[in-house]
């Protein structure tokens, strides 16, 4: 067996093993995280993603006090950390539907986690066929850098996927505020663009830059 195939085994049965682990603890958040962010060459679970989400919210039954958003968001640092491509996208395409879709606490959260997104934490993926996708997974990373900046600095949380609403709360800025918020959209727009020549290309996965 090479190597890159005894490391893939491995991430496979390390994974069954946690969520093995979660069936006795119970803890579905833990269940849900290993399950969108999989060494499988598919999108995220469609069922467990959504379990994550209504999880960041304190008032629905999904919600488990044992992994509030702040720690959901340390397993997934850690599974964006890992050496295969597949995985880092598919957490990369997790949080950016936490950030579309999640709870403001959980906004909060990613935005506030230092370096979270920084690509310098990236590591080398050994997958030999991971081909053009660690450049866009660096691409990635960024985006979601700069709305989590875009958050920090407008205050924004979920809103800037509401055009019309973000419109005006730029209007309603002091000028150098608004200024300055112009200047956080241009360059979040600037690292989606970046992004597009990957789609147009297409990749592993059906996504969108929103």
């Amino acid at each position: 067996m090479e190597t890159s195939d005894a490391k893939k085994v491995g991430g496979y049965l390390k994974e069954k093993a946690i969520i093995a682990l979660t069936r006795v603890t119970e803890n579905e958040v833990d269940r849900a995280i290993i399950k969108v962010t999989s060494h499988k060459l598919k999108p995220p679970n469609e069922k467990h993603l959504k379990r994550l989400v209504a999880a960041t919210f304190a008032s629905r039954p999904e919600y488990d006090p044992r992994t509030p958003p702040k720690d959901i968001v340390k397993q997934l640092e850690g599974r964006l950390h890992s050496h295969k491509w597949i995985v880092a996208l598919k957490t990369l395409v997790t949080l950016h539907t936490l950030l579309k879709q999640g709870s403001g606490e959980m906004v909060l959260a990613m935005a506030r986690h230092s370096g979270l997104f920084h690509v310098s934490h990236l590591k080398d993926f050994t997958d030999i066929e991971a081909g053009s996708h660690p450049a866009f997974i660096q691409r990635y990373a960024r985006y979601l850098e700069e709305r989590c900046m875009a958050v920090l600095h407008m205050g924004c949380k979920q809103k800037i996927e509401k055009s019309e609403e973000l419109k005006k709360e730029i209007e309603e800025l002091p000028f150098s505020s608004a200024l300055r918020a112009t200047e956080v959209c241009c360059s979040l727009h600037y690292q989606c663009v970046s992004c597009i020549p990957y789609f147009e290309t297409g990749g592993p996965m059906n996504m969108q830059c929103e």
